[in-house]
């Protein structure tokens, strides 16, 4: 049994992990923040009912918070809830993007044994005072992945499902911010990646930037966050890691290849050119249309009168449809793991929903439309 010791440093690493003060628990809960003092320095004993509320305020369980082997969050998730003055509304999705990481870890090594991924570390190179030079080597690592994947110069159809199979572990979740994505990365989890759902299409192009920061920064970093305006001191790191997602979805030599084939020679590119070049690759219009510029296929007034258009009237427009894209914000490695767990009658119905973030009676539907013949494991 845990001693009141045990149990407040339990409950001083859970206010932390999320990046409360003593006077904001003392302020949501109504107490003295001499009280919530007293309690993380073991001095004072924890009822059984403010033991709950802390559990609920904090994303854990009464048993976490008793737990006397508990382990505290990993340093990665605490710099991650600390970063760039995130809002108390996107903490608490940063709490549930650690606990999924933590999940995912946990289900790996109970169905494999151990935890696996096979993403390259392309160690820190040095960077060139040139920025030419610069964006060469970018370039070349790019395509240097591409090919270690066995991509050519063929659009990349899904890079969730392509990066989830070199072991990244890809959590979608609604973002409030101006927050695009994260990335983190420990031995313990592997590299897990955060990317706001509420950008739609720009998801790809995020999931492809921190992509750049798990293959040449997670060696040095094991946190990363990306927002817009970023400070300067990131900036050129940023940046690099923008020319990497542009240069692994769109192969300079397959957009001029298509660029000519949609543009013609002679004619000047019009919003409905970008707009298709945006489809067949599968990125954003704004992606497209500054890889074009970068590479020199239009010139800065064409730049400047093609950034005005509105992508998703034209589209509506010339009778494109909508972009599906999964919202999902779990992996479909995830989801089987811990269905498996299910079929195989090690986990109940309810740990299942756990894991799901789903109702029992939406588990319940789940199970219906799932049986051992159709669950088939994500390559």
């Amino acid at each position: 049994m845990a001693t009141s010791e045990a149990i407040g440093k339990n409950l001083r690493n859970a206010r932390k992990s999320i990046g409360m003060t003593q006077a904001e628990v003392s302020s949501v809960l109504g107490m003295s923040r001499s009280a919530v003092s007293l309690m993380e320095s073991g001095k004072r004993q924890v009822n059984s009912s403010e033991l709950a509320r802390l559990a609920n305020l904090y994303h854990k369980t009464v048993s976490e918070l008793l737990d006397p082997k508990a382990v505290s969050t990993p340093d990665g998730f605490a710099m991650l809830f600390r970063a760039e003055e995130i809002s108390k509304e996107d903490r608490v999705q940063m709490v549930e993007f650690a606990d999924l990481c933590k999940r995912y870890s946990a289900l790996q090594k109970r169905v494999y044994g151990k935890a696996e991924w096979s993403v390259p570390i392309y160690r820190n190179p040095s960077i060139p005072s040139d920025y030419r030079a610069e964006r060469r080597l970018v370039e070349r690592l790019a395509n240097e992945e591409r090919l270690r994947l066995g991509l050519g110069t063929a659009p990349i159809k899904d890079i969730f499902s392509l990066l989830e199979k070199q072991g990244v572990r890809i959590f979608k979740l609604p973002l409030k911010s101006k927050i695009s994505g994260g990335f983190t990365y420990s031995e313990e989890l592997g590299p897990c990646m955060l990317i706001n759902a509420n950008h739609g299409i720009r998801m790809v192009f995020t999931a492809a930037h921190e992509y750049f920061h798990c293959l040449v920064d997670r060696d040095t970093a094991v946190t990363n966050i990306c927002k817009e305006g970023k400070s300067r001191k990131h900036a050129r790191r940023e940046s690099m890691a923008n020319h990497f997602a542009a240069c692994f979805l769109i192969p300079g030599d397959s957009l001029i290849d298509s660029y000519h084939g949609y543009v013609g020679r002679g004619y000047d590119v019009t919003g409905t050119d970008v707009l298709m070049l945006s489809r067949d690759f599968g990125v954003s219009y704004s992606a497209m249309l500054l890889r074009l510029k970068d590479l020199g296929l239009m010139a800065d007034n064409e730049y400047k009168q093609l950034e005005k258009v509105k992508p998703e009237k034209m589209a509506e427009e010339i009778g494109l449809p909508p972009i599906e894209l999964s919202l999902s914000h779990l992996p479909g490695r995830y989801v089987y793991m811990a269905t498996k767990l299910y079929f195989q009658e090690e986990i109940s119905i309810g740990k299942l929903a756990e894991y799901l973030k789903r109702s029992i009676a939406e588990i319940q539907e789940f199970i219906q439309c799932s049986n051992r013949l159709t669950l088939y494991e994500t390559p």
